[in-house]
């Protein structure tokens, strides 16, 4: 059984998927610009490995929103940096999230099934 690590941009380069995260991150902050939306796009048409790899994280990423839209409002506060800081999530975090997501989906799926 493959592990979340080894499921999220399966087949790969680990660069490749950790870009498509920055730019998840970058995406979701809301504050990019023309210029960078640009660069956006210019990246995710260089290879098809790029698309691939944006969509496997941003569809991993819709499916934890479930964790995200859970959480108390003082733990949303608190995962928040400050708006001079870019918002940034490491290869790790989004793991955690995803498992935790995981964890939760099965919990209340659990519950629907008693």
């Amino acid at each position: 059984m493959m592990s979340i690590e080894e499921w999220t941009g399966y087949g790969l380069p680990e660069e490749i998927t950790d870009a498509a995260i920055a730019w998840l991150v970058k995406l979701e902050s809301g504050e990019m610009d023309e210029a960078q939306h640009q660069q956006f796009k210019s990246w995710l048409d260089a290879q098809p490995e790029h698309r691939w790899a944006f969509e496997d994280v941003s569809t991993v990423w819709a499916k934890s929103s479930v964790v995200r839209t859970s959480l108390s409002p003082i733990a949303i506060q608190t995962a928040h940096k400050p708006a001079a800081a870019p918002a940034r999530i490491s290869r790790a975090d989004l793991y955690t999230l995803i498992t935790l997501a995981a964890v939760f989906a099965g919990v209340l799926l659990g519950s629907a099934l008693q």
